[in-house]
């Protein structure tokens, strides 16, 4: 079950992927609650997630502002994430799968095709698609060999 936090976090973060709200915007509650049409308690809990997640950055007494990288940076993290998946994966093709693992595997899979059909970038469900690439992932990287 997807919390309200977590409805608001995919909000924000495709805002922010999308250019929508740039690199240097100062986040506030109040608007982003205006805006959204949501309470400030799961606005409040989307931006420390956010920030959590490096999307952006927290300062003391003035809030969070969405980060500025540089190409350097974002090159790093997905050469990062790259060697960590191509790891999980090497040690999922050579110990195997419990059924489980993939059962959930195959769901991501079918799921991954019916957002694909849908033509255009303006039908393009990304919230959806970053959840099931994260429960996608998951499921590799929660297996213990």
């Amino acid at each position: 079950m997807i919390t309200q936090s977590e409805i608001e976090t995919e909000k924000i973060h495709d805002e922010i992927v999308r250019g929508i709200v740039p690199p240097g915007t100062h986040l506030q509650e109040t608007p982003l609650s205006n805006r959204l049409a949501m309470s400030r308690t799961p606005i409040r809990t989307a931006l420390n997630s956010l920030a959590q997640e490096g999307r952006l950055e927290y300062i003391a007494k003035r809030g969070y502002w969405v980060n500025k990288l540089t190409l350097g940076e974002i090159v790093d993290a997905y050469n990062v994430r790259a060697t960590l998946e191509g790891m999980a994966w090497r040690f999922a093709a050579e110990k195997g799968l419990d059924l489980g693992t993939q059962k959930k595997l195959a769901r991501c899979i079918d799921e991954g095709a019916a957002i694909t059909k849908k033509i255009g970038y303006k039908d393009f469900d990304q919230p959806a698609w970053r959840r099931k690439n994260n429960r996608f992932y998951l499921a590799i990287v929660a297996t213990r060999w």
